[in-house]
C-alpha cells in the first residue's frame, strides 16, 4: 500500500512541479514575502534571492539557537560510551576528525565526472544520499561509522542552493511547499524536538519504559561556515535576519534492530498522536531495540514545522492510509488552492 502511494505521489507531485509555473506574463507579487541569503560578511549584492508565497518566517528564523546548539556540540574533550556496550568508548575528537576526512572526501567527489564517482569510503558506510545534490553540493547524506556504533547526517547549503528549492528533487520540493523551508532548517530541530520528545516519554506511564531514544549531538567543521540570511514582507512592521551554519551535522547512536520483531504500525501512529504529532508517523522512523526491546524512535525532525502545522493542532491519524492521503491532502492545497487573503495570513502567522 504504501509504495504504490509513493509511487502515485512521486508521479502527480512531479507533475505539479512542472504544468503549474508562473506565466511570463504575469506581474510580480510585490508584496509576497522573499529571502536573501548570502556567505557571512560578504557584499550585499552578491546575495542569492527566493520570492515565494510559500516561504514561512517562524521555521527559517526560529529554529535556530546559537546559544542552544553550542551546548548540545559533540564535546571533543570527552569519550562517549557505546550504547549496545558500555564498557566500549571513543573520544569525541576522533569521531570529529574522522567526520572532517569524510568531507573532504565528499568535497573532492565533487569535482569528479558522475559516471566516475566511487561512493566508497574509508570510515563510513553510506546508508542514504537520495538527497543529496552534488553538482550544487547540497542537501543531506547519511552514514554510518564503520568502527564505532553512530550514525551521521552531514547537511550542507550555499546561498544559492538555499534559495532554488523547486531544483533539489520531488520530496525536497515538497516540502518546501509545505513547511515553507528547506530540509536543513528543519535538521536544526532534531535535538530540540528530542529533548521535548524524553521529557514527554518520562511522564507517561504507558510510554516511559515502552519508549526509547538514540542520544544526539550538533557537529561543525573546524572551517566554519555561515549563511546570513535576511527575510522581508512577512512583518510589515520589520525585517528579518538571522545566521545558520552552512554545513553542520547531526551525530546519533547507533539503534540496533531485533532482526526478529517488527514495530506495529498500529503503535507508531499512537505514540506520534500523544506527542502532539512533533514526530514523523512513518513507519520506516520506529524500531524494535535488539536486547531491550524497546520502541527506539530514531528520527527526531519536529514533524509539526515540516509539514507547515506549526501554530496547528494536527487531528490524530486512525491508519496510515489516512496519514499518507492527509499529507497530499495538505500539499494539493498549499500548492494549488490557496487565495490571496489566505497567503497574507500565512505569512503573518507563521
Amino acid at each position: 500500500m504504501q509504495k504504490k502511494f509513493f509511487l502515485i505521489f512521486n508521479f502527480l507531485i512531479f507533475n505539479f512541479f512542472n504544468i503549474n509555473s508562473r506565466s511570463i506574463y504575469r506581474p510580480n507579487d510585490t508584496s509576497s514575502p522573499y529571502i536573501t541569503a548570502n556567505w557571512q560578511n560578504s557584499a550585499s549584492y552578491n546575495a542569492y534571492t527566493l520570492r515565494d508565497s510559500h516561504l514561512k518566517s517562524k521555521p527559517i528564523f526560529e529554529t535556530f539557537n546559537l546559544k542552544y546548539f553550542n551546548k548540545n556540540l559533540l564535546p571533543k574533550d570527552k569519550f562517549l560510551n557505546f550504547r549496545q556496550d558500555p564498557d566500549k568508548k571513543v573520544s569525541g575528537q576522533v569521531l570529529s576528525d574522522l567526520i572532517e576526512k569524510f568531507l573532504a572526501r565528499l568535497i573532492q567527489l565533487k569535482s569528479s565526472p558522475r559516471h566516475k564517482r566511487k561512493y566508497k569510503f574509508d570510515d563510513f558506510i553510506i546508508l542514504k544520499k537520495m538527497e543529496f545534490n552534488f553538482k550544487t553540493f547540497s542537501g543531506i547524506i547519511i552514514a554510518k561509522f564503520k568502527k564505532y556504533p553512530f550514525i551521521v547526517k552531514l547537511l550542507i547549503e550555499n546561498p544559492c542552493s538555499f534559495t532554488n528549492p523547486y531544483t533539489r528533487g520531488v520530496f525536497p520540493m515538497g516540502i518546501f511547499t509545505l513547511s515553507g523551508t528547506s530540509r536543513h532548517i528543519i535538521g536544526l530541530s532534531r535535538i530540540r524536538n528530542r529533548e521535548f520528545i524524553f521529557k514527554k516519554i518520562k511522564k507517561s506511564k504507558r510510554w516511559k519504559d515502552k519508549l526509547t531514544l538514540p542520544k544526539k549531538w550538533f557537529w561543525l567543521p573546524e572551517n566554519e561556515f555561515w549563511l546570513e540570511v535576511k527575510g522581508y514582507n512577512f512583518d510589515q512592521k520589520r525585517n528579518l535576519s538571522a545566521r545558520i551554519p552552512a554545513i553542520f551535522a547531526v551525530i546519533a547512536e547507533e539503534i540496533i534492530s531485533d532482526p526478529n520483531q517488527k514495530p506495529s504500525g498500529q503503535e507508531c501512529l499512537k505514540i506520534s498522536a500523544y506527542l502532539n504529532s512533533k514526530v514523523d508517523p512513518n513507519y520506516s522512523n520506529f524500531r524494535i531495540e535488539k536486547d531491550t526491546n524497546k520502541l527506539a524512535i530514531i528520527d527526531t525532525e519536529d514533524f509539526k514545522i515540516l509539514i507547515g502545522a506549526n501554530n496547528k493542532k494536527i487531528k490524530p491519524f486512525k491508519s496510515y492510509k489516512s496519514f499518507f492521503s492527509r499529507c497530499f491532502g495538505c500539499f494539493v492545497h498549499e500548492k494549488l488552492f490557496r487565495t490571496k487573503k489566505s497567503r497574507a495570513t500565512h505569512r503573518k502567522i507563521n
